[in-house]
């Protein structure tokens, strides 16, 4: 993933940011935590001149009050779960809770076009490759949908 972002046309200029969205559980918060805190420390070594930045654009505390989402107890007993009672928490909330349009307004629509476009150049060159690996559409399912870059 840092080769990736160190690829980036804007690599060193800005920041590089992980946008994560996930369950407002104590696995969908733990996953959040763990991969921002790899991330962060891939680029420290490998690329030590590119500022990061993880952000959890959803779920959060604050959409769950103001869209008053619907809450549901904490059942598993792992512990994250366990850490979580502790902290007084007792509920969780699904992601899918939250409609989509919350979750657009965190997009740089710009970006998004930019690097829709460049995912779009890069399954090109990738189909012209042996039959095998021509099968990559089936890892891109965004591009199947252009229907809401095109919305953008």
């Amino acid at each position: 993933m840092s080769e990736r972002i160190c690829q980036a046309p804007d690599c060193g200029k800005s920041i590089a940011h992980l946008l994560h969205l996930g369950d407002f559980d104590p696995s969908g918060v733990s996953i959040f935590e763990r991969v921002a805190t790899d991330v962060a420390a891939f680029l420290e070594e490998d690329a030590p001149d590119v500022a990061f930045e993880g952000v959890r654009v959803a779920l959060t505390e604050e959409q769950i009050d103001e869209h008053k989402l619907p809450m549901d107890p904490i059942t598993t007993k792992d512990s994250r779960s366990l850490a979580w009672a502790k902290q007084g928490r007792t509920e969780k909330c699904e992601l899918e809770a939250l409609t989509p349009d919350v979750i657009v307004d965190h997009l740089d629509r710009e970006t998004y076009s930019d690097r829709l476009a460049q995912e779009v150049e890069e399954l090109a060159i990738l189909k012209s490759l042996p039959s095998v690996i021509s099968m990559v559409t089936t890892f891109s399912p965004r591009l199947r949908r252009r229907e809401f870059a095109e919305e953008l």
